[in-house]
């Protein structure tokens, strides 16, 4: 290669259209296949001989796997699973943001296309969890997922949901419901806040105060797309604990004995 000559990742004249289909095409398989990553099957049948699916509630979460192997695995499936939801956001925004030849195709028009990209890029974690590959799409219920994307963004996120969470845990001792209650309550607060400041014209010079930044400069964007991507993944989430919703109705839910 001769001196001073750059490589180029984007062939010359290639449509912009293109590059952005590639781009989000690239973007959501990744977030879907590391959601997908069974992290309680993977350790329970590697450490245990067993698959954590085959007990209780037949899922493949932390909570479940707390049941059968015990509450120090279960929180560290817990933080793995909580781990691939943040990775599947934080490597898409370090590519979009510090890989210089992108940014030009991230402009459609005036709108600055990238936190598009990497907000519903969690959308497709969530989904993974949820519906992993790897398991014929029979995964979790996407809380460790979810807290994965909400607690390390923004410090309101992670006040508002693990107060609410804890209280309504250690109460009523369902990790459903708590999960419900404090999910709902987060997507809620954010909801409100992102509208207020965009009808106040404050949004785009304070948003990110409301973020682990505290305002600085080249962190996640906090604005419409965070906000709709927790909104969709707030009702995954519900959606995902439907069955428990019957069984809470029913009074059959199983709490949860392991957390003290």
């Amino acid at each position: 290669m001769e001196k001073g000559r750059r490589y180029r990742i984007i062939p010359y004249g290639m449509n912009i259209y293109l590059v952005n289909f590639l781009l989000g095409a690239s973007i959501f398989l990744l977030a879907y296949f590391l959601g997908s990553i069974p992290n309680g099957v993977i350790i329970g049948k590697v450490f245990f001989h067993k698959d954590p699916r085959d007990y209780y509630s037949g899922n493949s979460g932390g909570s479940n796997v707390g049941r059968v192997f015990g509450k120090k695995i279960g929180v560290l499936v817990i933080f793995l699973d909580a781990l691939k939801s943040m990775l599947a956001l934080f490597i898409p925004f370090l590519i979009l943001t510090y890989v210089e030849p992108l940014q030009p195709y991230l402009y459609w028009g005036e709108y600055y296309a990238a936190p598009f990209y990497y907000w519903t890029a969690t959308v497709f974690a969530l989904l993974g969890h949820c519906f992993p590959v790897y398991l014929r799409f029979q995964g979790g219920k996407a809380v460790a997922s979810y807290v994965g994307v909400g607690v390390f963004f923004s410090y309101v996120e992670a006040i508002v949901f693990a107060s609410s969470f804890f209280l309504t845990l250690f109460k009523k001792k369902f990790v459903s419901l708590a999960s419900m209650v404090a999910s709902g309550l987060t997507a809620l607060t954010m909801i409100i806040a992102c509208v207020s400041m965009a009808a106040t014209g404050t949004l785009e010079n304070y948003g990110a105060y409301l973020t682990w930044s505290f305002g600085a400069a080249g962190y996640l964007a906090f604005g419409f797309e965070s906000t709709a991507a927790l909104l969709a993944t707030t009702l995954i989430l519900i959606l995902r604990h439907l069955p428990n919703i019957k069984r809470l109705v029913e009074g059959k839910e199983t709490p949860v004995k392991w957390i003290k």
